[in-house]
């Protein structure tokens, strides 16, 4: 509350800007140290399932780049290549919903769910949260 009011009177002090420094690379380095930033199996800190290279790429590309339009052709080849990993289906899902494509978002959410299903038998807590 201190920060946004000093922030609002104008009236921010040498104290305040430390903290305000301080905090951004503490938490982008706190970030950094987590699993789920490097596009790692983002369900288990402990013994991590891999995911294709393209599902990979494509990930990283949406969440750390924030780059949704140059991350299809990846998806593509993820979508063919990977096609037991419900998490590219389910990405290609989400990009379909950008678009507003009604019939795809149907398509891949089924992919999704048939692919979750097939990975639920060998690896039940991920297969699960699809």
């Amino acid at each position: 509350m201190e920060f946004a009011d000093n922030c609002r009177k104008g009236t921010m002090t040498k104290k305040t800007w430390l903290k305000v420094i301080w905090a951004l690379p503490l938490s982008i380095a706190i970030a950094l140290s987590h699993g789920t930033a490097w596009a790692k199996d983002p369900f288990r800190q402990e013994n991590p399932r891999d995911i294709g290279k393209h599902t990979e790429t494509a990930f990283k590309t949406i969440f750390l780049e924030g780059d949704y339009k140059k991350v299809t052709q990846e998806l593509e080849l993820a979508e063919l290549e990977e096609a037991k990993d419900p998490l590219a289906h389910a990405m290609l899902a989400s990009l379909a919903y950008t678009e507003k494509d009604w019939e795809n978002i149907k398509k891949y959410a089924l992919q999704t769910l048939k692919s979750a299903q097939l990975l639920s038998e060998s690896d039940p807590v991920r297969g699960n949260l699809y």
